[in-house]
């Protein structure tokens, strides 16, 4: 593997890299500007805080009341990243949360790289084509879309190439079994605390090489099974550690119905390996054009292996397809891929047929890990594959690494564009110790996953309680509220104000904040209820008076989310209408087409409905849609507690072709409980004209 020396400077060269890449925008401002972007920046910087501040304030830090108040929110099954939160403790305390998070995203992928170098400077002697390797694994496009997304608990994934190195050691009799269990119990503690689904995911794969193994290698088959008891003893030591997270993890009411995202839409496409999308520097218009159609976002597609990458390790595994090694990687290298690829094939945005992981569905918390993420362990067998083949004697190999460097070098433009965090003075200036009082419960907009509060709350040391926040699934005490889509996706809702003041009095909020990027509607919702702003420090702050907070109706909540569902309903079907009056095609239909051309109100829409199904309980949608359902349907879609689904199942029984709910199982009118759950029906076409004035006054 190298001297100790020659070691260190790998890292060291890593880290420059990764600062060039990804530090040079935030080195000017390191507490202002942070790596990322969009709202998941906010939530890791949140977590950096969160875990120091409980532990030295001798907080439960597995169960949170600083935000979602104040029901709190359970963190263990959230990407709360604490092994990353406690190692850089020491400069959170010194300069902050901000800075502190950039230095932790600066490092996982230099880190990752690290150790992928470490593994292929065992395999060769060429220490040039190992860290073209590191660079492989830790600068890969899966890699890159994590960095940029803010993806934090994604990000450090210098956990496998690690624990494959290891299994490497103790079948070559380097280390002793005993010691190779004490080490992969170390891996395996902090791979769970940085992200269980990697871990998982890892553990999944990881049983597979070594089915392969004992398949292609009939001369090591005793070591492999002798090596699985200190493997599964690993397993249950690192279980016994982590006994205190698990608890809180399998406790009543913290474990997951549900995943965060859908599978189905975060999976690779067919396409995705060979078509670069814009975050790759060789893209151009048509294959943004194609990725575009790609699930899951543009953060999420990191499965792009490029031609070039493909053709050297298809070049490798041809010229020593007798050796078992490289047969082991050809078939790692292709189990990862179909993984990837998910439930169903996809090729162009368009379902083909299903893939085997659909089998996985059934089985408890492995269905909730999203495909798209196994590229990471496809471009770890690359890297090998890619050092072993040029470190041969080859006059292809200069050719070869830079065509894979240009094929996998990243889009200067998402590099080198700057992501501010925005702190009001209110916070910036620690005017917010004169305005509210410590652990005060605050309702701040932009709201929860829509602006960076949990930012802010984490500068102040966590001063103030949040009734909101967004480290993953909101709780159902707040997703009940039609309100929250107004806050999170500006979609009007009927009594706006009559519902604010009940969510302020259910959730015990003392006082509003209204910041810099609040949207039109949250400037006006609280003054629809009559309070008076008092301004300071860039913010407005609005004070609950006690007979607002003691009035709250659990009755009318059913009301509002009865009212909520037949305005949204109609104003769906209504734009659909007035689209297919004006010449359109309802097959070309969907929010998002409809939002540009004007009919639909000004917000973010979705143009998949897979998409809006994965944001739909985060706020990152706003759960509504419609679009063509097929043989002359039109699908329109919505949240809805147990009770609206019911009463819109009693109401369009008869015109409705199909109802789903909770999507995708049938309706049936005994099941479902009260919780907030999509419905979707495929109404007829023809019940498009239900919301024209004329037809209307004629069902009255």
């Amino acid at each position: 593997m190298g001297s100790p020396l020659h070691q260190f400077a790998a890292l060291l060269i890593f880290l420059g890299i990764s600062i060039a890449l990804f530090g040079l925008r935030v080195l000017a401002a390191p507490a202002s500007a942070h790596v990322g972007f969009i709202s998941d920046p906010a939530a890791m910087i949140w977590c950096m805080a969160w875990w120091p501040h409980a532990i030295a304030h001798r907080l439960n830090p597995f169960i949170t009341k600083a935000i979602w108040a104040p029901i709190g929110y359970n963190l263990t099954w959230a990407t709360s990243i604490p092994a990353v939160a406690l190692a850089f403790a020491p400069l959170t305390a010194a300069f902050g949360p901000v800075l502190s998070y950039n230095c932790a995203a600066v490092a996982a992928p230099a880190l990752s790289a690290w150790s992928a170098y470490l593994l292929c400077r065992r395999l060769t002697s060429n220490p040039g084509a190992a860290f073209a390797g590191g660079l492989i694994y830790g600068f890969s496009p899966y890699e890159v879309g994590h960095v940029v997304g803010g993806h934090l608990s994604l990000t450090p994934i210098f956990v496998p190439p690690l624990c494959v190195l290891l299994t490497m050691l103790v079948l070559d009799g380097d280390i002793s079994f005993l010691r190779f269990g004490i080490c992969l119990t170390l891996l395996l503690v902090l791979q769970f605390l940085i992200s269980n689904e990697i871990l998982a995911t890892m553990t999944v794969f990881g049983a597979a090489a070594l089915v392969v193994a004992f398949v292609v290698f009939p001369g090591r088959r005793r070591q492999l099974i002798t090596m699985l008891v200190p493997l599964t003893g690993a397993y249950a030591a690192g279980a016994v550690v982590l006994i205190p997270f698990l608890y809180f993890a399998f406790i009543p009411g913290a474990f997951p119905r549900d995943g965060f995202f859908s599978p189905l839409g975060c999976s690779a496409d067919l396409l995705s390996f060979v078509v670069p999308g814009m975050l790759l520097f060789m893209h151009f218009p048509d294959t943004t054009a194609i990725a575009a159609k790609f699930g899951g976002n543009m953060f999420e597609n990191g499965a792009y292996f490029s031609l070039p990458l493909i053709a050297v390790a298809g070049w490798f595994f041809w010229s020593n397809r007798r050796e078992p090694a490289a047969r082991l990687s050809a078939v790692m290298l292709l189990i990862v891929a179909l993984a990837a690829l998910g439930p169903e094939l996809h090729i162009g945005g368009s379902p083909i047929a299903p893939l085997p992981w659909l089998w996985t569905q059934s089985l408890p918390l492995i269905r909730f890990a999203l495909p798209a993420r196994f590229a990471c362990y496809g471009f770890l067998v690359l890297a090998v594959v890619f050092a072993a083949a040029i470190s041969q004697p080859s006059r292809w190999r200069r050719v070869a690494a830079a065509a894979v460097a240009l094929a996998l070098f990243p889009n200067p433009d998402f590099l080198l564009a700057r992501s501010t965090y925005d702190e009001p003075p209110f916070f910036s200036h620690d005017l917010y110790r004169s305005y509210l009082r410590r652990g005060e419960n605050v309702l701040i907009m932009p709201y929860a996953i829509a602006g960076p509060s949990m930012a802010w709350q984490a500068q102040s040391a966590m001063y103030f309680r949040m009734a909101g926040g967004y480290m993953g699934i909101a709780p159902e005490e707040f997703r009940r509220w039609p309100l929250l889509s107004t806050l999170t996706n500006s979609i009007p809702v009927p009594y706006q104000a009559e519902q604010l003041r009940d969510f302020v009095a259910a959730h015990r909020v003392d006082t509003i904040i209204v910041a810099e990027g609040a949207s039109a509607i949250e400037r006006e919702l609280p003054l629809s209820m009559g309070l008076k702003p008092v301004n300071v420090g860039g913010v407005s702050l609005f004070r609950i008076p006690q007979p607002v907070a003691a009035q709250f109706n659990a009755r009318r909540l059913q009301q509002f989310q009865q009212a909520a569902a037949d305005r949204w309903l109609m104003m769906l079907v209504c734009a659909a209408d007035r689209f297919v009056g004006g010449g359109g095609n309802l097959n070309a239909f969907n929010p998002a087409v409809a939002s540009r051309l004007g009919l639909l109100p000004g917000t973010q829409w979705s143009d998949s409905l897979p998409l809006l199904l994965a944001g739909l309980r985060t706020g990152g949608s706003n759960g509504l849609w419609i679009g063509p359902g097929g043989q002359g349907t039109v699908e329109v879609g919505l949240p809805a507690s147990g009770a609206v689904a019911r009463a819109l199942a009693a109401r369009y029984t008869a015109a409705a072709n199909e109802l789903f709910y909770p999507y995708p199982r049938p309706h049936s009118a005994a099941a479902g409980d009260d919780g907030m759950h999509f419905l979707l029906m495929k109404l007829p076409s023809a019940a498009l004209a239900s919301c024209r004035p004329d037809v209307a006054a004629n069902k009255r």
